[in-house]
């Protein structure tokens, strides 16, 4: 028997025939009746008008939500493709906020990667209706490559883009609106470039030599990716560009690792895992307490907004700082002082009081302003290394903690309260930099942990003048002589009146020794000193502060803590005191200390009475 006749023999079947028989009868009877109705006619009957479904690219440009994937279309000369009546498509068609994160411009202005980008959105053949898809789902699309439906708790997604609009039919097909442009057959390279937050990157790619890498198909990767912010706060000025090549590596892993694999691998590790890169050395992702995942401790963090942007040939995160291997990562601040040749002197002094130890600590942040080799010419050395309180607070006088304060961030008239407990002032003349009237020299050495100002001079500001006398070479025999005649005390405090402090006219060794009988060695035995050592010394003492600057250009009688007067009177800026009787010169002005300033004489002053 035909196997046909067979299957209709059935009597089931051959009822249900029967009622689509009588179901059609009636459909046909309708049609008729309504036909008859059709039309002006003589009862005067009228047909409202229809209206024929707009085509796709008509669809598109009467959506508001559309407006920029139209212009992309028309730039492309694929609105014409659209609205052809003869085909059919499914057209995922991305919003206008879709495109906010992506350079339009650029597309416009290169219309075969436009093209293949909007052909990419594009199924040719049927009209897909949400209801239709299935997980799973793939379509070759216009373009050639194939896109992937999947859904998730009741939401439809095309390669990870959302629908948010189904179902908007039109006479030639279907579309359907989503929150994202589709780049995933686009390389890596091209994505970084396309996209507006990584622009900055691909530029650094591009000069680095490396954008056929990035766009290499059989490079599959996985890529750490800057933002624009984070590149426009790195400073890659100091790399050579091999070293530049292997930081733009070392933002990438061999294979593809998505978010899902990354928390994975942390949750396998205790929140804490480090991975190889394709430069060699490896990256630790940490799982933060605010559930934040920072890279290299803190060098970047993850943008959990920018996650698994799917390539060609790749995945990339966005990140929000530069990473720079192990290997090329600025030494610490102390390893900075020990590999730097002109702090050598330094060097031995944070040692000497384990201050090379702080300033190696990575958690820490510091600013440090290092005095040079050349800086420590006039101090004794020795004398501060044996005594280690007095280095311990001037070292701490050079450092300031809690933040990397590079030279573009100071203004004239900051100041810092620095380790030690005292405050330095920065000025700013002539485009230099001075701080507590040390001026730097070269700025903005950059370390793991903070950053290195050089300069010229140590910062003894805070002393008091009777130890800035002790630790300065050429001011020894006054510092002891002060402390022989039992001055010390009264010399390191206000002075008398207790309110701005003292000037002291300091005798310079070679003029203590000029004055009394030295030694061969250039020594003086306690004999020679006179038994009113301490009238001439504080014949040296004013009871107020004057700079250099002050002293008046006329002759002036100024009152010393010995009772008598000195002159005082300055030329230019050439300071000369008792001109007509010590004629003693300023040969070292403005010597700054906590309770006054020292001006270093070439001549012993000599009271009237004596």
């Amino acid at each position: 028997m035909d196997p046909l006749r067979n299957i209709f023999s059935n009597s089931s079947v051959s009822a249900r025939v029967g009622r689509w028989t009588g179901l059609l009868a009636v459909l046909l009877t309708m049609a008729l009746v309504t036909a008859g109705c059709d039309g002006d006619d003589d009862d005067g009957m009228v047909t409202p008008p229809t209206t024929d479904p707009a085509s796709i690219a008509e669809l598109a440009a009467d959506q508001d939500n559309l407006t920029t994937l139209v212009a992309a279309l028309e730039a492309a000369g694929l609105d014409a493709t659209l609205a052809d009546e003869n085909a059919t498509f499914t057209v995922f068609a991305p919003a206008n906020a879709a495109f906010d994160a992506y350079d339009v411009d650029f597309l416009v202005g290169n219309t075969d990667l436009l093209s293949e980008v909007l052909q990419f959105h594009v199924v040719q053949g049927a009209a897909a209706l949400a209801g239709d898809l299935s997980d799973g789902d793939t379509f070759t699309t216009v373009q050639g490559d194939d896109i992937t439906v999947s859904i998730r708790d009741g939401s439809v997604f095309v390669n990870g883009a959302q629908v948010t609009t189904a179902d908007v039919e039109a006479s030639n097909g279907v579309v359907h609106i989503i929150d994202d442009v589709l780049l995933t057959n686009r390389t890596a390279g091209e994505r970084l470039l396309v996209t507006n937050a990584t622009e900055s990157l691909y530029n650094a790619i591009d000069q680095a030599g490396l954008a056929d890498a990035f766009n290499d198909p059989n490079n599959e990767w996985t890529t750490f990716a800057p933002n624009n912010a984070a590149f426009g706060a790195a400073d890659l000025s100091g790399f050579s560009d091999t070293e530049v090549q292997a930081i733009l590596q070392y933002h990438t892993l061999d294979g593809i690792t998505d978010s899902a694999a990354l928390l994975q691998l942390l949750a396998d590790n205790g929140g804490e895992v480090s991975v190889a890169t394709n430069q060699g050395e490896e990256i630790t992702f940490r799982e933060e307490a605010d559930g934040s995942i920072s890279l290299n401790g803190g060098q970047a963090t993850l943008d959990l907004e920018n996650l698994d942007q799917r390539a060609s040939n790749g995945i990339i995160h966005q990140i929000d700082g530069v990473l720079v291997p192990p290997t090329l990562q600025p030494p610490s601040l102390a390893g900075l002082v020990s590999e730097t040749s002109s702090l050598s002197t330094l060097n031995a002094a944070l040692g000497a009081v384990g201050l090379d130890a702080t300033l190696a600590d990575d958690a820490a942040t510091f600013t440090v302003f290092a005095p040079e080799d050349a800086s420590f010419a006039p101090y004794d050395v020795e004398y501060l290394l044996d005594n280690p309180m007095v280095l311990e607070e001037v070292l701490g006088f050079h450092v300031v903690q809690g933040a990397a304060v590079f030279s573009g961030d100071l203004s004239d008239g900051d100041t810092f309260t620095t380790v030690q407990g005292d405050d330095i002032t920065i000025s700013i003349s002539d485009g230099n930099v001075f701080v507590d009237g040390a001026q730097v020299t070269t700025p903005d050495v950059a370390a793991s942990n903070g950053v290195a100002h050089l300069i010229d001079d140590v910062l003894l500001t805070n002393r008091t003048v009777v130890e800035r006398a002790t630790v300065t070479s050429d001011f020894s025999i006054l510092a002891d002589l002060v402390g022989e005649a039992g001055l010390a005390d009264a010399l390191s405090g206000p002075g008398p009146d207790g309110e701005d402090g003292i000037t002291v006219f300091a005798p310079t060794n070679a003029a203590f020794l000029a004055a009394l009988d030295a030694n061969d060695n250039g020594t003086i035995d306690s004999s020679e000193i006179p038994s009113n050592a301490a009238d001439i010394l504080q014949y040296h003492v004013l009871d107020d502060v004057f700079f250099a600057a002050d002293v008046p250009t006329s002759e002036t009688a100024l009152p010393t803590l010995e009772g008598a007067d000195v002159t005082v009177v300055r030329s230019g800026s050439e300071v000369t005191i008792n001109p007509n009787a010590d004629d003693a010169s300023v040969v070292a002005p403005d010597v700054e200390a906590s309770n006054g300033v020292i001006h270093g004489i070439d001549t012993v002053l000599i009271p009237p009475s004596n």
